[in-house]
């Protein structure tokens, strides 16, 4: 999805290698846990999900709290959602459960500049964002129509657009466009956010630490990153707040813990623009 001018195509190989043999794994690994479980969740994008095992982050911060859940997911590396709407494999997972959530990942390049976006990014490819979302939650609806859909809000490249030339948008500027398009996008196909990005926002304005929350190549997660993103998702599913989860993923206790709380605050202090409602 961008640029990588740090790591050698050797490590990007052995990176990709090791993501493909996660995707091919999880399900059956944890296959027997569904009839166990509360609520059925299946996940569906690409690296931003496989980028240091997402689908266990948030299993088990949702055992930390004592929550049962069966997680299952659809990650194709170096798709759009537009991939995942015509996807056949896709739509046979969709239809493998009767889900209670299906959570779609973002991305920042079409969700900040959707009618740009194929002429800012290469490779200048278009890949629609509404229609695809149309397109998913027509389907998720069709399997189920009790089942609810979570956009993960996504974040901004850690050097914006500044990385192309000709442009000159910052992070704040991409995330700050991201974040206008997006709420206006779930209000009006009335589906829910998991504001993941937003998130970040409020995290990188207390730390200028380089590559904090993104890898090297200023795009994917960190496992800073992707454990933010998992407690972003279980404050969404759960309308609660984190109650200090003793599950931290090889963070620090106490960076773990901030995570946790910027994550409850960003989702439980604006749910309706998140489009979010707490029907107990």
């Amino acid at each position: 999805m961008k640029k990588n001018s740090s790591t050698s195509l050797i490590k990007i190989l052995i990176l990709v290698i090791s993501v493909n043999i996660f995707c091919s794994s999880f399900s059956t690994n944890y296959s027997n846990q569904v009839e166990d479980a509360d609520i059925h969740i299946l996940l569906i994008g690409s690296s931003y999900f496989s980028y240091n095992n997402l689908p266990s982050l948030v299993r088990k911060l949702t055992q930390a709290e004592e929550k049962k859940v069966f997680i299952d997911y659809r990650i194709r590396n170096g798709t759009y959602l537009d991939f995942h709407a015509s996807d056949q494999t896709t739509e046979a997972k969709i239809k493998q459960s009767p889900w209670d959530y299906v959570i779609l990942q973002g991305c920042g390049s079409n969700a900040g500049y959707p009618d740009t976006h194929h002429l800012i990014f290469p490779p200048y490819v278009r890949h629609p964002l509404r229609s695809s979302l149309e397109t998913l939650k027509q389907k998720i609806l069709n399997n189920n129509d009790s089942t609810k859909i979570v956009y993960c809000l996504p974040w901004a490249f850690e050097d914006g657009t500044t990385w192309i030339q000709g442009q000159n948008d910052s992070y704040e500027d991409m995330q700050k466009k991201i974040y206008d398009n997006v709420t206006s996008l779930v209000n009006e196909l009335d589906i829910m956010t998991a504001p993941v990005g937003w998130a970040w926002y409020k995290v990188l304005q207390d730390s200028s630490k380089l590559h904090y929350l993104h890898r090297s190549d200023w795009n994917h997660p960190s496992l800073r990153g992707s454990y933010l993103m998992a407690c972003v998702i279980y404050s969404t599913l759960y309308l609660d707040s984190l109650g200090d989860a003793n599950y931290y993923a090889g963070l620090p206790k106490d960076e773990a813990l901030y995570f946790q709380k910027v994550a409850s605050q960003t989702v439980l202090d604006d749910p309706e623009v998140w489009n979010l409602i707490n029907e107990d």
